[in-house]
C-alpha cells in the first residue's frame, strides 16, 4: 500500500503541468534603460494594456484618471482635453514620448486656437509609463514636471497570444458622458523574417454632458469625429538585428456652437453667434534598429 501510494503520487506529479512563473515588471522611463520596476528610485507607475481594457479607457484622460497626482485638464467650452498635468504642472512642462519619439509642443492662443498634445489613440497602446518629478537630465528641460512614455503595440504582442502566424483584435467602446462610439481593430501577421502590424480607429461623439443648475447654460453643442492609423513593418534578422519602420496618423475634427460666448462679457457683449471649426492632424514616421551586443571578458 505504501509503495502504491508513492507511485501514484509520482504519476500525479508528473501529469501536473508546472505553474508559470510571473515575470517582474520592467520599465525604461526612469533611466532610459530597462530595469525592474522595484529597483527604480523615483516615483514611477506602469499601466499595461490589460488595465486599459478593464477600465474601458477611450482616451488619454480616461487612461490616467486613477493615477494620483496626474490629470488631463479639459476645456469645457471648446477644445476638450488639453495636455497632461503632473503635481500641478502641465502643458509643455511634462515630457510626452511615443515609442521613444518626443511629441511636439502644444500651444494656445486664448479662445481662438489650441494645439494640444492629448489626442492620442489609446487603442494602439500596449503600456504607459509615468515618472513624476523632474527628469530634465534625461529628457531635456521640457520634463520639469515629469515624463509620460507611451508604447504602442508590436506585432509580437498579438502573435504571442495565438498559436499561428496571424492574430486579430477588435474593440467597440460607448461612452454616455459625451454620447461617443469608438471602434478599433488591430491585426498582426508574420511571414518568415518579416512581421506586420496594422491598426485603425474611428470615433464619433458630441459635447461632454454637464449638470447645470436650474436656468443654467447647457454645454456648447459639438460634433467630434476622429480617425487613427498605425502601421509597423519589422524585419528580424537575429544576429543581424531588428529593424522596424513605423507610420502613425491621428486626425480629429470638431464643429462646435459656442453659445456660452453669446452676449458675454467684455469683447463678447455684441456677439450674436460664434461657431468653432477646429481640426487636428498628427503624423509620425520612424525607423528603429536594434542589434544584439555581446561583451566577453
Amino acid at each position: 500500500m505504501i509503495t502504491s501510494s508513492f507511485v501514484l503520487a509520482l504519476i500525479l506529479a508528473a501529469q501536473t503541468p508546472p505553474s508559470p512563473t510571473p515575470l517582474e515588471p520592467v520599465v525604461s522611463v526612469a533611466a532610459r534603460a530597462e530595469q525592474p520596476l522595484r529597483e527604480v528610485a523615483g516615483t514611477v507607475s506602469l499601466i499595461e494594456s490589460e488595465r486599459l481594457l478593464q477600465t474601458l479607457a477611450g482616451d488619454l484622460g480616461e487612461a490616467l484618471r486613477y493615477e494620483p497626482g496626474v490629470s488631463v485638464p479639459r476645456d469645457a467650452v471648446r477644445f476638450g482635453a488639453s495636455g497632461i498635468s503632473m503635481r500641478g504642472l502641465g502643458g509643455n512642462r511634462v515630457g510626452l514620448w511615443v515609442d521613444d519619439v518626443p511629441v511636439g509642443e502644444g500651444f494656445a492662443i486664448g479662445s481662438f486656437s489650441n494645439a494640444d498634445r492629448g489626442s492620442l489613440e489609446t487603442a494602439f497602446l500596449s503600456r504607459i509609463e509615468l515618472m513624476r518629478g523632474p527628469a530634465s537630465s534625461l529628457y531635456g528641460s521640457d520634463a520639469l514636471a515629469g515624463v509620460v512614455s507611451l508604447r504602442t503595440f508590436q506585432a509580437e504582442d498579438l502573435l504571442s497570444e495565438v498559436d499561428g502566424q496571424a492574430s486579430m483584435r477588435t474593440r467597440v467602446l460607448a461612452n454616455s458622458a459625451n454620447n461617443s462610439l469608438q471602434s478599433s481593430a488591430l491585426g498582426a501577421w508574420r511571414l518568415g523574417h518579416f512581421d506586420l502590424l496594422a491598426g485603425v480607429v474611428h470615433r464619433r461623439g458630441g459635447e461632454r454632458e454637464t449638470q447645470p443648475r436650474d436656468g443654467g447654460l447647457e454645454a456648447n453643442p459639438s460634433d467630434v469625429s476622429g480617425n487613427g492609423l498605425l502601421l509597423k513593418l519589422g524585419l528580424d534578422r537575429g544576429w543581424g538585428g531588428r529593424h522596424e519602420l513605423s507610420a502613425e496618423r491621428t486626425s480629429e475634427r470638431v464643429d462646435s456652437d459656442l453659445r456660452s460666448f453669446v452676449a458675454g462679457p467684455a469683447q463678447y457683449a455684441s456677439t450674436t453667434q460664434m461657431l468653432g471649426d477646429d481640426s487636428l492632424l498628427r503624423q509620425r514616421w520612424s525607423l528603429q534598429s536594434s542589434f544584439p551586443l555581446s561583451l566577453s571578458g
